[in-house]
Formats: structure tokens, sequence, C-alpha cells
């Protein structure tokens, strides 16, 4: 399994994206939830600070927001919760997924490669595309 993560601003300029694996075998909740909180590590490790976490996983996004800490997915919540780049104000969102085709396109590519990628301030010209896609459908 792999995500796809982009750290952006209102307007679509991307400052960081990351193509990761995530090792094990999980439901897709789980899986989900897991994404979320990779590109929140990511974030706050690149020394990027968001106000705003949008992803397609609409119920991984019901769950963080609805306050319950039910199950497996109960520590993986709170670790979301918790995360130091959310001191001040957040929230989480869901995003059509034609809003999200950089991340889909990373999600693919860490399926291909060996190692997981990053990337600050620069981007794969390949996923330029993708981020015009996504900005026009704003």
């Amino acid at each position: 399994m792999g995500a796809g993560i982009v750290v952006s601003e209102s307007m679509g300029i991307v400052f960081g994206c990351a193509s990761v694996k995530l090792k094990g075998s999980f439901s897709p909740h789980v899986v989900e939830l897991l994404i979320v909180r990779e590109g929140l590590g990511f974030a706050y490790e690149s020394g990027l600070r968001n106000k705003f976490v949008e992803s397609d996983t609409i119920n991984a996004n019901k769950v963080i927001n609805s306050g319950l800490l039910v199950g497996f997915d109960e520590f993986i919540i709170v670790d979301i919760r918790q995360c130091p780049s959310l001191i001040d104000y957040y929230s989480v969102s869901s995003v059509p997924r034609l809003r999200n085709m950089v991340a889909h396109f990373l999600t693919k590519s860490s399926l291909r490669s060996i190692a997981d990628q990053y990337w600050l301030d620069d981007f794969l010209y390949c996923i330029s595309d993708c981020v015009l896609a996504d900005f026009a459908n704003l």
C-alpha cells in the first residue's frame, strides 16, 4: 500500500510532496487514517504548518471530526489529533477525487518505488500536469 501526500496552500502552490509505502495489511478505513497521519507527520517534520487537512477519505474524515474513539483505529486518531503541526486551529474536510489527482499519482508512484520519496520546494516535473488539474478544479 502507498500514500501520496501533497502540502500546498489555498491557491494550489505546492510546498512539498511525498510518495511513501505503508507497510502492513490493514482495512481500507485504517489505511485512510494512516495516510492522514503520514501527511501530518511529513508536514511537521518538513517545517510546514497546516491549518487544513483535505483528503478524499470521507469516512476517515468523519471519524477524525466526530470526537469518538472506538476500536483499533483509536490510537491512530489520537496521533492525528495530537499532531504538533495542528497546535492552533485546524479542520479536516473532504475534497472530490478530481481535486486530489497529485496525491493519487504519488500513491501509484509509491507502489513502483523501492524507497519512500520526498520533495520540498520543488517537485517532480511529471506531476506538474496533475498540479494544474487540481488547481483548475478548486
